[in-house]
């Protein structure tokens, strides 16, 4: 079902720099009030979602320094953090759909299709979510302190780091891949 979605959407030209629009649009969105977020905690934190060393006992240091203005921010930041995860996979969900299409190998690209590869650059944004949701959940229940959520909020956090960095070297691939046969296939 999303990899029929994504052939079909693949077909509208304007699609992927949609994708990317709305990507960078929460993007920018994300930084912006991550900036005003900083602001206004006691210390200058980042908001939990930039800090990506961050352990689950910096969690309960940090939490004392959040001012109420800076828990109204972060239900902002996780508001445009939803849909942030969702625009990146989908970005890189149809690049990866258009270059197996385009592929010069129909075999090798269509098991890969056949295998819904594409979808697995979903991953980043469920673990991204599960981090967002525990992070949340942290903040608006501090002083409740919730240790297995703010372990659980670290692990999402690196199994999204993890899938982003998967999904980057996939990403590398599939272009140099296909581009490697484009030439080959002009050059016979």
């Amino acid at each position: 079902m999303i990899m029929s979605a994504l052939s079909t959407l693949v077909q509208a030209p304007l699609s992927i720099f949609f994708a990317l629009a709305l990507q960078v649009t929460a993007f920018r969105l994300l930084r912006k009030i991550g900036a005003q977020f900083r602001a206004s905690t006691i210390n200058e934190h980042d908001a939990f979602d930039f800090q990506n060393k961050l352990t689950a006992a910096e969690i309960y240091t940090q939490l004392p320094d959040y001012t109420a203005e800076s828990k109204r921010l972060y239900t902002y930041f996780f508001i445009v953090d939803f849909f942030f995860p969702l625009f990146a996979s989908l970005f890189l969900a149809l690049v990866w759909t258009a270059l197996l299409q385009a592929a010069e190998m129909p075999t090798l690209y269509g098991q890969l299709l056949a295998a819904q590869v594409p979808v697995f650059a979903f991953a980043p944004a469920l673990f991204d979510w599960g981090e967002n949701i525990c992070f949340l959940l942290l903040v608006r229940r501090y002083p409740t302190h919730l240790p297995n959520l703010a372990r659980a909020a670290v692990i999402c956090k690196r199994l999204k780091l993890l899938t982003l960095g998967v999904t980057g070297v996939v990403s590398v691939v599939l272009v140099v891949a296909t581009l490697i046969l484009w030439v080959v296939a002009r050059t016979q």
